[in-house]
């Protein structure tokens, strides 16, 4: 742990890099007095939990969480305080499909989406979506698919209509896990195909991961129509 005077005389201190501390396991309550700060990243740490206390980071940019394995707790209305959040990635093991107390990360990011709508500025993001709900809630949101850079899905049921990401221009990498889901699919109708080519969309996608689907059977999306792209 970071101790709580660490933080005490930097109230100009606009970036702070914690990221690949593999033992830093909680963050001081003494991070509030960095009011000046813009960047934070928290990416591959230890800490379980972030503290209310970062609401008072009003002046944050950027907030990277990413591949932060062990967070289990984000206060809601946490992520939405942040009104001038440019840059937002999330990458965690703990998403939880039922509803959890005070938790952003409960059902399956469904309140995370809610609070990320509030974000005016938002032009860069890397999600991590448990459950189709949560899914459909995301892919209501042009504003959402429009910043979306890195997509990690679970809990997925059945099959996943390639077209309704196809909105995601800046989509670079999608990963999919979900023990559940058995199917990738694109309707094959004239109409469709010619929206996909006309939108450019998966222009910008560099890498595709798709594992542990174990009852996955089809993928004629990207197997069976190369022409198509």
């Amino acid at each position: 742990m970071i101790n709580n005077d660490f933080f005490r005389f930097m109230p100009s201190l606009k970036v702070l890099n914690l990221s690949n501390n593999y033992r830093l396991a909680d963050l001081s309550l003494e991070i509030s007095r960095l009011v000046s700060l813009q960047h934070l990243d928290l990416s591959s740490t230890k800490i379980k939990e972030l503290p209310e206390e970062l609401k008072a980071l009003t002046n944050l940019r950027c907030l990277n969480l990413g591949n932060m394995y062990d967070l289990r707790r984000v206060p809601r209305r946490l992520i939405s305080s942040f009104a001038k959040l440019r840059i937002f990635r999330l990458s965690c093991s703990s998403l939880e499909l039922g509803a959890v107390g005070d938790n952003v990360l409960s059902d399956g990011g469904e309140y995370l989406v809610e609070e990320l709508l509030c974000l005016n500025y938002l032009n860069t993001l890397s999600i991590h979506l448990k459950g189709s709900c949560a899914l459909g809630k995301f892919l209501k949101s042009q504003k959402l698919h429009s910043c979306t850079q890195f997509l990690r899905l679970e809990g997925l049921e059945e099959s996943l209509a390639v077209l309704s990401l196809t909105g995601m221009k800046h989509l670079y990498k999608l990963t999919i896990y979900s023990s559940g889901l058995d199917e990738l699919k694109i309707d094959y109708c004239s109409g469709e195909i010619e929206k996909i080519r006309e939108s450019h969309c998966f222009h910008s996608l560099g890498k595709v991961i798709i594992y542990d689907c174990i009852k996955l059977r089809d993928m004629a999306c990207v197997c069976s129509k190369p022409q198509a792209y």
